[in-house]
């Protein structure tokens, strides 16, 4: 997956994907302590992250994506982080990812 994925970002997320043959997207997550140090940090960005991904889930192309953080997140405010990711998610449903 992380050798052979493509990358999309923001300045907050890095979604790797990789196109897959069933009908349905899957979720997966690499949220590291190095970017959200608290547990309760990490929870709330991983809630966020399934929240947006169950939205546009039925949109969405046959892919595995794993989602990661690029930088800290303590502080950033959910919206700011749900937009980041509704924009990363249009930009999959948009693109082939082949």
């Amino acid at each position: 997956m992380f050798a052979h994925g493509r990358k999309l970002s923001d300045p907050f997320f890095l979604l790797i994907v990789l196109p897959r043959q069933d009908a349905a997207a899957r979720l997966g997550m690499a949220i590291s302590r190095r970017h959200a140090r608290s547990a309760v940090e990490r929870n709330r960005v991983k809630r966020l992250v399934r929240e947006t991904f169950r939205q546009h889930r039925g949109t969405l192309p046959p892919v595995d994506v794993v989602v990661m953080l690029r930088s800290a997140t303590a502080g950033t405010p959910n919206p700011v982080l749900r937009q980041g990711l509704q924009r990363l998610w249009g930009l999959l449903e948009d693109r082939n990812p082949e």
